[in-house]
């Protein structure tokens, strides 16, 4: 029984860790479409609103809303002349990400949030990410599947820059786990024949 639930841990861990095994890569475009854009720049955000689809070649995300903030300014960059405007544009409309375009500070996804990435789906109702400790942090029913796989809490955060995995749960929403072996696994872990 003892080597049956320490073979469990072990393929709960290693689903979680496989879920994120390899970071963002940074060197890559991210393309955003969406039905209306709006740049706020006193508080540096842009908000996309309306069947939002991110594309990257490594990750896709789709959700009713994207915030994406950025960095204050420097105290050097104010007061050039450039007056405060809000940019609102109408229709379908594509926003190129580059590296180096701008820091961003965070990125939120909000509403019937959905992804991709190396074959894992995930869903849930809110994303945080943070590039810069490279953490993300799903709310709202999250759940992640890979196969038959899945595993879902009260909230899910994924540190991409430690490689590990949290699900919390709470007396509402436990922490849940579905996993199925593989047919040729045997108790010590070993691929039988």
């Amino acid at each position: 029984m003892k080597r049956q639930f320490s073979l469990f841990i072990c393929m709960f861990f290693g689903f979680c860790f496989a879920l994120w095994a390899q970071e963002i890569r940074q060197d890559i475009p991210t393309k955003i479409t969406s039905d209306k854009m709006v740049y706020q720049s006193k508080v540096n955000k842009v908000i996309f609103e309306g069947n939002v689809y991110v594309w990257r070649q490594d990750f896709e995300l789709w959700s009713d809303k994207l915030f994406v903030f950025f960095m204050g300014q420097r105290a050097g960059d104010r007061g050039h002349g450039t007056e405060d405007r809000k940019q609102v544009t109408e229709g379908k409309d594509q926003a190129q990400l580059q590296p180096g375009a701008g820091d961003i500070d965070k990125i939120v996804a909000e509403g019937h949030v959905r992804f991709l990435r190396e074959g894992k789906r995930g869903e849930c109702d809110r994303i945080i990410f943070d590039p810069e400790t490279k953490v993300i942090r799903m709310e709202g029913s999250p759940r992640v599947m890979e196969g038959r796989n899945k595993i879902c809490g009260k909230i899910i955060i994924l540190n991409l820059k430690k490689n590990t995995s949290e699900v919390i749960g709470n007396s509402k929403q436990r922490v849940q786990a579905i996993f199925f072996t593989s047919p040729g696994l045997q108790e010590d872990g070993k691929i039988g024949r």
